[in-house]
């Protein structure tokens, strides 16, 4: 069995006054099953704030589009020295 694992991939944080932030998070459980977490927390113009969480196998989030390329360059590059792969 695995130890979990954590590491947070990207950070996006707009500034205060658009009010987006998005975590993206590498996360290995003791199945040793590889997931990205996505949080996000977006305020409106109404000041509503919109918080939700996305969890996805590695796959997944690399082969969709709407995620930043940063996280992805940074997933491939912990995946190369955790893992060798």
């Amino acid at each position: 069995m695995q130890k979990p694992y954590i590491e947070l991939l990207f950070k996006t944080a707009k500034g205060p006054m658009d009010g987006f932030e998005d975590w993206y998070y590498y996360f290995q459980g003791h199945g040793g099953k590889p997931l990205v977490i996505h949080e996000l927390r977006h305020v409106d113009g109404q000041d509503r704030v919109k918080t939700d969480q996305s969890i996805m196998n590695v796959l997944e989030f690399m082969l969709m589009g709407k995620y930043p390329q940063q996280a992805k360059d940074k997933l491939q590059q912990l995946q190369k020295l955790r893992f060798g792969m």
